[in-house]
């Protein structure tokens, strides 16, 4: 039965395409969820520290993270084109991602919506998606070295 044989091996194929997209687009997922809850509270511990531009620093950290994860996933999973972008392919999904965080605190109490919030949150997720590169650029080379 070659047919039958075929199918199973297209079949296993797709699932492994499928638990690669998973495992590295759920991350994603669960990062932006976090970030979304966190923009749905109406005021965190966080709030009463004073320490100048720490919200800042917290959005620039949270979307490195975010950053992070979608140029990885990107590069591990997008068409040929897109992974030699990835690092501005993850910049615009996770700027998109920023604006539409930015609009849901305006419906939240005590929160508001800056262009300085979501200026921290380009420039983390270039970061993030840049270091990301770096990374996996570094870890080919010493196992190219190894090899």
């Amino acid at each position: 039965m070659p047919h039958a044989e075929g199918v199973r091996a297209r079949d296993v194929r797709r699932v492994g395409r499928l638990m690669r997209f998973v495992r590295y687009w759920l991350p994603v997922v669960l990062c932006a969820a976090g970030i979304w809850y966190a923009s749905s509270l109406s005021s965190t511990p966080l709030d009463e520290i004073d320490i100048p531009h720490l919200d800042k620093v917290l959005h620039a950290l949270e979307y490195g993270v975010l950053g992070w994860l979608v140029a990885l996933a990107i590069r591990r999973t997008g068409a040929r084109g897109v992974r030699q972008r990835s690092w501005l392919v993850a910049l615009v999904l996770v700027v998109a991602y920023g604006v539409t965080d930015e609009i849901h605190q305006t419906w939240v109490p005590h929160r508001d919506a800056a262009v300085s919030d979501l200026v921290a949150d380009g420039a983390g997720g270039l970061l993030g998606g840049v270091l990301c590169l770096q990374y996996l650029k570094a870890v080919a080379l010493m196992k190219a070295q190894r090899s």
